[in-house]
């Protein structure tokens, strides 16, 4: 480096967000770290990732939409932080590299090992829906890859997904973090998706919100419903600990309505 070159480490994202009161989800980071590549810092600091899944989903997810700036993920000198880092980096687009993806095509959390199967069974039973599971030839790890939104016809992809990557590093304690589905394509396939979860016994209650949803009528009345433990479909045994937001068509917040 030249003497007289000056590089800008940005630190907003993860030190930043240490502000009592500031609390950033993964679409707010979005947007923050396209500004700050526009500005032209040299480096951003995208988060914490072995802090939370949140965090670590952050990291990802910023990696893939910077095209100028290095984005990198703070840990401590503790291999299970670095492994866990590098995981979230993994994805990063090259400086000379481009993409289509103009949102959130996929979100990706860690799974225990032996268990992306199962994970992809309990989507198939409660939603219905279109799931599958490859081992990635590079790492060996199993993904459960588990599809939401529509199909392309001439590929046979869904626009959206979740994966499920098997792992062996510690997966942290479960920090609170969600994500919102809507489910099917009409208030009927959402009611369904209901029935079906209360079946497998997930439906929850989050204390923190006043949708006290527990059956079908008032799930009718929010027209939504929540769940938290993704489970074993045969044992009821707990997989892991992902709030789901499950939303009928027919809600208020639904983007597809005219």
């Amino acid at each position: 480096m030249q003497d007289n070159q000056v590089q800008i480490f940005d630190t907003t994202l993860r030190d930043g967000e240490q502000v009592p009161g500031c609390k950033l989800d993964t679409s707010q980071k979005l947007v923050i770290a396209e500004r700050l590549d526009l500005l032209g810092v040299n480096v951003i600091e995208a988060g914490f990732p072995v802090s939370s899944p949140g965090d670590f989903t952050s990291v990802s997810e910023i990696s893939k939409i910077v095209k100028n700036a290095t984005v990198c993920g703070l840990t401590r000198a503790v291999e299970n932080d670095i492994k866990v880092a590098a995981a979230a980096l993994k994805y990063g687009l090259g400086k000379d590299e481009e993409t289509e993806c103009k949102g959130i095509s996929y979100v990706e959390f860690l799974a225990p090992r032996n268990k992306a199967a199962k994970i992809a069974e309990f989507y198939d039973c409660v939603f219905d829906a279109p799931t599958s599971v490859f081992t990635d030839p590079s790492t060996g790890d199993d993904v459960a890859i588990i599809g939401f939104g529509p199909v392309n016809p001439e590929t046979g992809r869904s626009s959206q997904t979740l994966l499920f990557r098997e792992s062996d590093v510690e997966l942290p304690p479960y920090d609170g973090h969600h994500i919102a589905l809507y489910a099917g394509s009409s208030k009927a396939d959402a009611e369904e998706a209901f029935k079906n979860a209360l079946e497998a016994q997930v439906v929850w209650v989050n204390p923190r919100f006043s949708d006290r949803v527990t059956n079908l009528n008032t799930a009718k009345k929010w027209k939504q419903f929540r769940l938290k433990n993704v489970v074993d479909i045969k044992t009821g045994k707990k997989i892991l600990e992902l709030e789901h937001e499950i939303r009928s068509v027919e809600h208020d917040a639904w983007p597809g309505k005219k």
